[in-house]
């Protein structure tokens, strides 16, 4: 998968370079985050992307008389369930570090985590993914949910995406070199 990922990255990188200055969604790497580079506060100022939906899921108590616009109740098998879903493509925000992993808020009052995984099923990882399988459970706005999309190893996995530019700062700080002889040294 890391493969894969990096595969795609290099194919962007190239194509992007091919067609001039362009902005795409790329992987957001834990290299980036490198002392002297990417630190909380710098981490807060950046917009990130769902690179893939994630879907949570929990049984509503009959109690609870709280709706909202933007989660979706239904019943399954004769229970009242709540589905929150983040689509592909959904912006958030950084809204904590804690060492390797990042709360992202994708509306105002919950966040949820992507952790930086040094190994995946065996293979090198430098991407911040959804680190719960589906399945289990992630709190999510003072509640338990299941992970039914978007968990770790799943085929459709979700990690966090950045915008960047790729061409431009090639183009602006790109010079000649005109080589070195024997002559220079002696």
């Amino acid at each position: 998968m890391a493969r894969t990922i990096s595969l795609l990255a290099l194919v962007g990188l190239l194509a992007a370079g091919a067609a001039g200055c362009t902005t795409q969604r790329v992987a957001f790497l834990h290299s980036f985050r490198e002392p002297g580079r990417l630190d909380s506060p710098e981490l807060k100022k950046l917009q990130f992307y769902l690179s893939e939906d994630v879907i949570l899921r929990r049984t509503v108590d009959t109690s609870e008389h709280l709706v909202t616009r933007d989660h979706v109740y239904r019943t399954v098998d004769g229970e009242l369930v709540e589905s929150v879903e983040f689509p592909a493509g959904t912006p958030g925000l950084v809204v904590g570090v804690k060492g390797d992993q990042l709360l992202v808020s994708f509306e105002e009052e919950g966040s949820l985590p992507f952790q930086h995984l040094p190994k995946v099923a065996g293979e090198s990882n430098e991407t911040y993914r959804f680190p719960y399988r589906n399945g289990k459970l992630v709190n999510y706005r003072g509640h338990a949910y299941k992970v039914i999309s978007g968990g770790l190893s799943s085929t459709e996995e979700a990690i966090l995406l950045v915008e960047a530019e790729w061409g431009s700062k090639f183009e602006k700080e790109r010079r000649t070199v005109s080589g070195r002889t024997l002559a220079e040294v002696r």
